[in-house]
């Protein structure tokens, strides 16, 4: 099983609005089901960028 970083997951959910589902998961190599999870976990605020972590931005 794969994890992705958070951050990996906003880019695929946003990319995905633009180039549809089908065409981000070939080009990231993510199934159906975990992008379109993700874009519910999105869509409810479950996926956010993480507080605890410092990103590249905030160094």
């Amino acid at each position: 099983m794969n994890k992705y970083i958070n951050e990996f997951k906003q880019e695929a959910v946003a990319r995905s609005k633009i180039a549809g589902i089908s065409n981000t998961c070939k080009e990231l190599g993510v199934s159906k089901a975990a992008l379109s999870r993700w874009r519910k976990e999105f869509s409810v605020g479950k996926l956010t960028k993480s507080k605890d972590k410092p990103g590249y931005e905030d160094l």
